[in-house]
């Protein structure tokens, strides 16, 4: 795959993006991407989302902060029915949409992350729950293994950047009107309403 089409790529998923529309999966019509190429197709993604003011503020790991809060991260891929393979949600900056931290910050060495307890609930009913091991055996693994990734392609952690590190339980769909909460064993609580 060359630079040519890498660009005309990440131009596709950035104006999709913009359009709130939905594109066939990138594996569909070019079955040879390779991961590398995908991140490459990201880093396009992200200069165009860049060029129109928008800023980097940390990292995100999918398909797995003084760093440790409750979060929620509403997810929002630019293809299309979720037929994605690795490399498109690696080029569509890992399915992305936007997050909500909780308030509460608390100190990773005063806890053990992987069996930290996440309970969620959707208007006041379960709607998953899930251990801190559910993300590469240990959150911090998941950290680590980004900062290796992103290093190999010269995209270091910056000083303050939020590094999101995998979910721990499936996605929950939501529409407006929805209420979704969770708690976090030693982590507290948060919670979202989606307005109408």
């Amino acid at each position: 795959m060359d630079a040519h089409l890498i660009t005309a790529l990440g131009d596709e998923l950035f104006n999709a993006l913009r359009s709130r529309q939905t594109l066939a999966p990138l594996t569909r019509r070019y079955p040879q991407i390779t991961l590398e190429q995908a991140y490459r197709i990201s880093l396009h993604f992200l200069q165009r989302r860049e060029a129109l003011g928008e800023q980097v503020i940390g990292k995100k790991i999918g398909v797995t902060s003084r760093w440790v809060v409750p979060c929620f991260e509403i997810v929002d891929s630019r293809i299309d029915d979720w037929q994605i393979r690795i490399q498109d949600t690696v080029a569509d900056n890992a399915s992305c949409g936007v997050f909500a931290l909780g308030s509460q910050h608390i100190d990773p060495r005063s806890l053990d992350l992987a069996a930290v307890h996440m309970q969620m609930s959707k208007n006041g009913q379960p709607a998953g729950s899930g251990l801190g091991s559910a993300v590469q055996g240990h959150p911090c693994a998941a950290v680590a293994w980004l900062a290796n990734t992103l290093g190999e392609l010269g995209i270091p952690f910056r000083r303050g950047e939020i590094i999101l590190s995998g979910a721990l339980a499936p996605l929950v769909p939501v529409v407006a009107g929805d209420h979704i909460s969770l708690s976090m064993t030693g982590l507290g609580e948060a919670s979202l309403r989606f307005v109408p």
